[in-house]
């Protein structure tokens, strides 16, 4: 059994009482300096936060003002939206004569570029001219709606002639080259005026077999029968 003196009795309560206050104390100082380090930290993030938003203000402003303004015309509108209304004006007021006009003037009107314009001016060269304005739908790459959308901008001079080709004297070559003619009906036309008889009229062309009634009427502009 443990003995101990008045002075070592009172020595344990002292030590105890020390620890609990110890421990009591410690929580809260502790709870206290993660709070003041985290503060501080936030205190940190923020300004650091603050200065980059005053950075990014400061370049905005500095973008701004180096981007050239647009100049405004009387109306208040910009050049920019001045010049895209006037170029629709513009276009709207295009009238082509579909057999004179160039590459270039086929470009003018909205949907039809380089590469379109082009098209047509080839295959006007191989049909000889357009005989009439809807020909030009038979262009490849103009679609329905694109003819319907320029078509007001066009016209076919009544004075403009179209080449025409003799059924009694063109080559077949010549014939086969037209877009209309195929190598049957070119074969047939020059066989029927070598091995039956010269055309006479131009209703003799109805009695080929590889001819129909929509191919005829699409024909009569290019050929003659001189």
């Amino acid at each position: 059994m443990w003995y101990f003196t008045r002075e070592q009795r009172l020595g344990i309560i002292a030590l105890s009482v020390i620890m609990i206050v110890i421990i009591l104390v410690n929580g809260p100082v502790s709870r206290y300096i993660v709070n003041r380090q985290e503060a501080e930290l936030g205190a940190e993030n923020k300004a650091a936060w603050e200065k980059l938003n005053v950075q990014i203000q400061h370049s905005r402003e500095l973008a701004q003002k180096q981007k050239p303004a647009e100049p405004f015309n009387s109306s208040g509108q910009t050049s920019k939206k001045v010049s895209a209304s006037q170029e629709r004006k513009t276009r709207s007021m295009i009238v082509l004569e579909i057999n004179t006009a160039g590459r270039e003037d086929w470009q003018r009107l909205r949907g039809i570029g380089p590469v379109l314009s082009e098209r047509i001016v080839k295959y006007r060269d191989r049909l000889g001219g357009f005989s009439r304005v809807e020909q030009l739908r038979e262009v490849y790459g103009i679609s329905d709606s694109l003819y319907q959308s320029v078509k007001a901008g066009l016209k076919l001079d009544p004075t403009s002639a179209v080449r025409r080709y003799s059924v009694n004297t063109a080559s077949l070559e010549e014939l086969e080259k037209h877009p209309y003619i195929s190598k049957t009906l070119a074969k047939q036309i020059v066989g029927y005026r070598s091995k039956v008889k010269s055309f006479e009229t131009m209703e003799e062309l109805q009695k080929l077999y590889a001819m129909n009634d929509t191919l005829y009427n699409k024909l009569l502009p290019y050929l003659t029968i001189y």
